[in-house]
């Protein structure tokens, strides 16, 4: 055997892999070695092709990808092994950001977790249920029988991140991949995740851990070493303590310009001068709006969306989801809406852009919709669609794959004009979200994270709507396309006047962006006002300081968003 081809000891190790698409090199020349028992970061931008290689070590690159060089995993190497021998052989699991993607919705909890320790453990259903239980209260689940007995839709999102890495282990593994697990929970539950990864994986007897993310301060705190992939190329390789250290690459130069700058936010949200002003206000409760006193000077505009006494329920067990609640949404105003994972957000979005109404299953929902002071009737929805456009977390999930860039663009005009968009009309839409007349005839696989983010903008702003609901618009995104993305928004809607709603789990893009706020607790608005400098500390109030019918309201000194476009 020629000494390119004796096995390495490490349990994964790449020797010159490339992995091309056509004419198109993505993963170029990349060598890099990962050892048993230990956590190691893959960072890097959006793009950059980390997903693309969790895929060739896990074997499901699509049949058009192309593989050059060695990939050895448990001293084999993958070229040479069938599809069959692959999950025995290299003993890797895998733990998706989409945890729904990985989950049957329709089968319980239980039934899909004994199934890896029938197979790989060749338990009996008895023995294999008690297993499933007793790893269930290891990772922390405090009714584990409950779980069992659950839907994966009946979790929360913390939840089922938990129970994606509950079926990972179950399956004798080596080694995990674990590709954004917490980009779409808020920051407790993210801690909650990345301590179960920290106290399962990585230590003597343990398999190890491959962590994807776009978060520096996550690498460092769990991880012991960082790789950076940058355009297909490994750019560091690094202890994690000595990951800033010098020399440093302009990849890492940027990077620290775009921490620094979000350093600065936080201490400016958490300063002494902000925690005081917010303590002194903290018990006054003023009307967020001025109430019409019906003299001819104070006139006031009907909200452009209001929604009155909403509420969504379980068309089965009638359980509320959302309990009650009144929103008004004004024309040309920034609200951010933040909660918990599972607190609702999603669901009131839904809400909002029809996805449940009273007719819907398994949700359904009650009380009365306004647009512009008027009933939102069905004869009115085409209306309500164009006022109204969304901007979604996934966009490559609301892109059709099978369409060009100038056909997702054009379509919702074509649909709610009923008539072709000019192509000087495109190339200007295209201008404005930073994308050129080049980038018309590609397709959304050709595209990176923040280039398909942009085209979902741009089929949004195509038919100048009033409003835009953006939900965790760029939580997919690395720090620098991140800023990147919100700049874009704020200035297109200082530009065009259009107002947002912007629901994220970022606490510093809500004081960027926003001037009120909106916080969703266990299903109700629990805070309704002006953006506050600690916003962090509403989220942390206990639940019997809220009140279901008002929410809690805080005075705080007049809030401007924090200038992105400075």
């Amino acid at each position: 055997m020629p000494p390119t081809a004796q096995p390495p000891s490490a349990l994964i190790q790449t020797r010159q892999l490339s992995l091309t698409f056509g004419t198109k090199t993505l993963i170029s020349s990349l060598n890099i070695t990962l050892e048993r028992s230990e956590r190691v970061a893959l960072v890097g931008p959006s793009g950059a092709g980390k997903s693309l290689l969790a895929k060739a070590f896990l074997g499901l690159l699509p049949p058009n990808a192309q593989s050059h060089g060695e990939l050895w995993i448990q001293q084999h190497q993958v070229s040479q092994m069938t599809a069959m021998q692959r999950p025995l052989s290299t003993r890797l699991g895998m733990i998706l950001q989409d945890t729904l993607s990985a989950l049957n919705p329709t089968i319980t909890v239980g039934r899909q977790l004994i199934v890896p320790f029938q197979y790989f453990h060749r338990q009996s259903r008895k023995n294999a249920w008690e297993s499933a239980l007793t790893l269930l209260a290891d990772l922390e689940f405090s009714h584990p029988e409950q779980i069992m007995a659950a839907t994966p839709l009946a979790l929360s999102g913390g939840q089922r991140q938990r129970l994606s890495i509950a079926m990972a282990l179950a399956g004798k593994t080596d080694f995990l991949i674990a590709d954004e697990p917490t980009a779409a929970l808020d920051e407790h539950t993210q801690a909650q995740v990345l301590e179960v990864l920290r106290r399962h994986t990585g230590h003597a007897g343990q398999p190890g851990c491959l962590l994807i993310t776009h978060d520096i301060h996550q690498a460092q705190a769990y991880c012991n070493r960082i790789l950076v992939l940058n355009d297909g190329q490994l750019v560091v390789d690094r202890p994690a303590q000595q990951f800033f250290a010098a020399p440093r690459s302009a990849y890492l130069e940027n990077l620290a310009d775009a921490l620094s700058k979000r350093q600065l936010l936080r201490r400016q949200r958490g300063s002494k001068k902000a925690l005081s002003a917010t303590a002194i206000t903290l018990n006054a409760e003023p009307p967020i709006h001025q109430p019409n006193t019906g003299d001819a000077d104070d006139i006031v505009t009907p909200p452009l969306l209001e929604f009155k006494s909403v509420s969504v329920k379980t068309r089965r067990q009638d359980q509320t989801i959302l309990e009650p609640m009144t929103l008004a949404l004004h024309a040309g105003e920034k609200v951010g809406l933040i909660g918990a994972s599972g607190a609702g957000k999603s669901t009131l979005l839904n809400l909002m852009m029809g996805l449940i109404t009273p007719q819907t299953q398994p949700l359904y929902s009650t009380g009365q919709y306004h647009l512009k002071g008027a009933r939102l009737t069905p004869s009115r929805l085409d209306e309500y669609r164009q006022t109204v456009q969304y901007i979604p977390q996934d966009p490559r999930a609301s892109l059709n794959p099978y369409m060009t860039v100038a056909e997702l663009v054009t379509e919702p005009w074509h649909c709610l004009k009923h008539e072709p968009l000019a192509l000087k009309a495109l190339h200007h839409q295209l201008e404005q979200v930073g994308l050129t007349s080049a980038q018309l005839s590609l397709y959304p696989h050709q595209l990176s994270g923040g280039q398909a983010q942009r085209v979902a903008i741009a089929r949004a702003l195509v038919v100048k709507p009033q409003f835009l609901i953006a939900d965790e618009a760029t939580s997919g995104l690395d720090l620098e396309r991140r800023h990147q993305i919100e700049q874009l928004i704020a200035r297109l809607c200082q530009e065009t006047g259009t107002g947002l709603l912007w629901a994220t789990h970022d606490l510093d893009s809500v004081i960027a962006l926003c001037s009120r706020t909106l916080i969703i607790r266990e299903g109700m608005i629990s805070y309704d006002g002006p953006t506050c400098p600690h916003l962090s500390a509403l989220l942390t109030l206990p639940t019997s300081q809220f009140s279901p019918a008002n929410g809690i309201k805080i005075r705080s000194p007049d809030h401007q968003p924090q200038a992105l476009l400075s």
